[in-house]
């Protein structure tokens, strides 16, 4: 039999959920205490985005910081079209004065700050349904000034025997806006 001091890594599944987890409560605290209020839980049940998005290139972005958008003025924002988008993205793009948020249709375990400041970013997962293990969609609120630069990473929760079992890197958002743009690049991959 081997010692399992000699694999630090292998851990049986009930603690690789319990570390999983314990990263996305750290996470979720760290986002909401540095971000101000998180989006109302309502946010999920907004109606359908305007079927034409403008581009984000032709966004005015304000230079001066406002408050967070409330719920009403996320709903009647338009849909804009983000710098670049992963077609196997379920997500679609609204702007609010500086304010941009990514709202994704699908289960995610866990969204981070992995480059950037935390200042004026709030992350949202959807509360997990009776009787399903998973959530059912996520956002990223973020005010885009210039001199941003930002990576954010989602995480997806694979299912497992029991329910969820461990993270699996489900994307990527990119947002900078360098000093001589004109306007801010966001990717999502």
């Amino acid at each position: 039999m081997k010692n399992r001091s000699s694999r630090p890594w292998a851990m049986h599944g009930g603690a690789l959920l319990a570390a999983t987890l314990l990263i996305l409560a750290s996470t979720v605290i760290a986002a909401k205490s540095s971000a101000g209020p998180a989006p109302s839980s309502s946010a999920s049940a907004a109606p359908p985005p305007p079927k034409d998005p403008i581009p984000l290139a032709s966004v005015v972005f304000p230079a001066e910081k406002s408050p967070t958008p409330k719920l009403d003025e996320w709903n009647a924002a338009p849909l804009v079209l983000l710098t670049e988008n992963s077609e196997k993205a379920r997500c679609h793009a609204r702007v609010v004065r500086e304010w941009l948020k990514i709202h994704c249709d699908g289960p995610t375990g866990m969204i981070r700050l992995l480059a950037g400041s935390p200042s004026d970013v709030v992350f949202w997962i959807s509360p997990v349904e009776m009787g399903s293990s998973l959530s059912k969609a996520s956002e990223i609120v973020v005010a885009v000034r210039k001199g941003d630069r930002r990576l954010i990473q989602f995480f997806g929760l694979m299912e497992g025997y029991e329910g969820p079992a461990w993270p699996t890197v489900a994307g990527f958002v990119e947002e900078h806006w360098d000093e001589g743009d004109d306007h801010p690049t966001v990717v999502l991959r």
